[in-house]
C-alpha cells in the first residue's frame, strides 16, 4: 500500500475567529492512515514570539493576533496598551497541547529530496530583488543568486508572483 503523507502549510492562526478551533482540529483529527507533517508560518512565529515576551506582541496582535486570542476567550483590546503582558495572560489560558504543538511546528520539511519550506512573503521578495539585481544589473557575478547558501536548499523564485517563492525540483 503506497503511504500517505499530509504536509499542512503553516498559518493556522490568525487567519479568522476560529484559531483555538483550527489548532483543536489540527491535533485532534489527524488521519491514522497518514503521516502528518505541519510546518510553521510567520503568524505562528509572530504568536509564540509573543508568548515567550520576544518584542513581537504588538505586530502580532495588529496582524490577526487579536482575533486568535479571543478565540482562546481573551479579551485583547487592554493588551494593545501593554503588548508585554500576552505572554503572562496566553500561558495561562493556552491549553499545554495547543502550546506543544505551535512549538513542535517545523521549519521546513523533506520527502524525497523535495523541501518544503513557509517563506514569509517580505524575504521571497527581498530573494527575488537579489536575484534579480545580480542576473540583471550585475551579470550574476557576484554568486548571491545561489539561493542555496540563504536559506539551506535550492529554491527557485516564481517570476509572476515573487512573493511566493517554491522549490519543485529534487534536492
Amino acid at each position: 500500500a503506497e503511504s500517505v503523507r499530509i504536509i499542512h502549510l503553516g498559518d493556522y492562526v490568525d487567519r479568522g475567529p476560529e484559531s483555538a478551533g483550527v489548532i483543536a482540529s489540527l491535533i485532534n483529527d489527524r488521519p491514522a492512515d497518514a503521516e502528518t507533517v505541519f510546518l510553521k508560518g510567520n503568524h505562528e512565529d509572530f504568536m509564540l514570539d509573543a508568548i515567550d515576551g520576544g518584542g513581537k506582541g504588538l505586530t502580532w496582535l495588529m496582524n490577526g493576533g487579536e482575533q486568535t486570542l479571543e478565540s482562546y476567550g481573551i479579551d485583547a483590546g487592554p493588551l494593545f496598551d501593554s503588548p508585554e503582558r500576552i505572554g503572562e495572560i496566553i500561558r495561562g489560558r493556552l491549553p499545554a497541547a495547543h502550546l506543544g504543538f505551535l512549538r513542535g511546528l517545523k521549519t521546513k520539511h523533506a520527502v524525497g529530496g523535495v523541501y518544503f519550506a513557509i517563506i514569509t512573503q517580505a524575504l521571497a521578495l527581498a530573494m527575488w530583488y537579489i536575484f534579480l539585481r545580480n542576473e540583471t544589473m550585475l551579470g550574476g557575478t557576484n554568486g548571491l543568486t545561489d539561493f542555496k547558501t540563504l536559506l539551506g536548499f535550492p529554491l527557485q523564485p516564481n517570476v509572476d508572483h515573487p512573493e511566493a517563492a517554491i522549490n519543485t525540483k529534487r534536492a
